[in-house]
């Protein structure tokens, strides 16, 4: 029996292509590739690592509680490290002893202008994702916000329900509220990112997808990366758990990117339309 010719393996292509052109993994993968998904999450996760993580031990030395080493706390409770990697993660965030001065302006301002970068490059994510034109200046404000909310779901989500099984609450109830936070902070993140150019309601489909995705994420990152800073920290000391952390937020930062991607494809109106 003779092979195919290619012309037959083409249009077999042909069929398959137009046969699953609409379904949600093919649309998926062609607007991850639109909107150049790989780059835009190495990009995200980079400025993450010098935005995100500054920003926080800023909010924590503000608040009074802890500052650097409050981060670096946070990190080796939510993973649950010990041995060499929690050593290495205090070692990383813990400020030296002989240091002296706070905060000042110019570390202000830089903080500032790379957390704004880095809430710009979600926006124009979203942005791309939806097909629509860049914001500029005039959202900053909604950005900034966006950016904002995003923090709360994806690091204060943990914070919250250690609080809630701490208390009388049962676990059913704990995952519900949860949930319920996760769903309500992804569709507003995305609205305010998006300008508020793209109802709620329309955003509450991906908005769904999202909380499932991040809690994916959450479950797997809290059995990988523990194993990853330990193996990192024996042979590689602090550098190796920093190089740790960038995993991780690469991984943090494709969820994102893929939330944005399935807001879209996930879009009900857009459904209608195609149909």
């Amino acid at each position: 029996m003779s092979a195919p010719g290619p012309r037959v393996l083409v249009d077999h292509a042909r069929e398959l292509e137009h046969r699953f052109e609409h379904t949600v993994p093919v649309r998926l993968v062609r607007v991850f590739l639109a909107v150049d998904g790989r780059d835009r999450v190495l990009m995200l996760a980079g400025q993450a690592f010098i935005a995100v993580i500054p920003l926080l031990i800023v909010v924590a030395t503000v608040s009074g509680t802890g500052g650097a080493g409050a981060v670096g706390g946070y990190l080796v409770d939510r993973f649950d490290l010990d041995g060499s990697a929690e050593a290495s993660v205090r070692i990383l965030f813990d400020r030296p002893p002989d240091a002296t001065g706070g905060i000042t302006i110019l570390s202000v301002v830089v903080l500032l202008w790379t957390t704004n970068s880095f809430a710009r490059s979600l926006q124009r994510t979203f942005a791309a994702a939806w097909s629509l034109p860049r914001t500029g200046i005039r959202g900053t404000g909604q950005r900034t916000v966006g950016l904002g909310v995003l923090l709360v779901v994806l690091f204060g989500l943990s914070f919250l329900g250690g609080r809630l099984e701490e208390g009388p609450l049962v676990t059913p109830v704990v995952v519900v509220v949860q949930v319920v936070v996760l769903v309500g902070g992804w569709a507003l993140a995305a609205h305010l990112m998006l300008g508020r150019r793209v109802p709620l309601r329309r955003l509450l489909p991906g908005a769904v997808a999202s909380a499932v995705v991040q809690v994916l994420v959450g479950w797997g990152t809290a059995i990988w990366l523990p194993g990853l800073v330990t193996r990192n920290a024996d042979n590689y000391g602090v550098i190796g758990a920093a190089l740790a952390l960038v995993s991780w937020l690469i991984v943090v930062s494709a969820s994102i990117v893929a939330s944005a991607v399935l807001g879209r494809v996930l879009d009900p109106e857009t459904e209608a339309t195609r149909a």
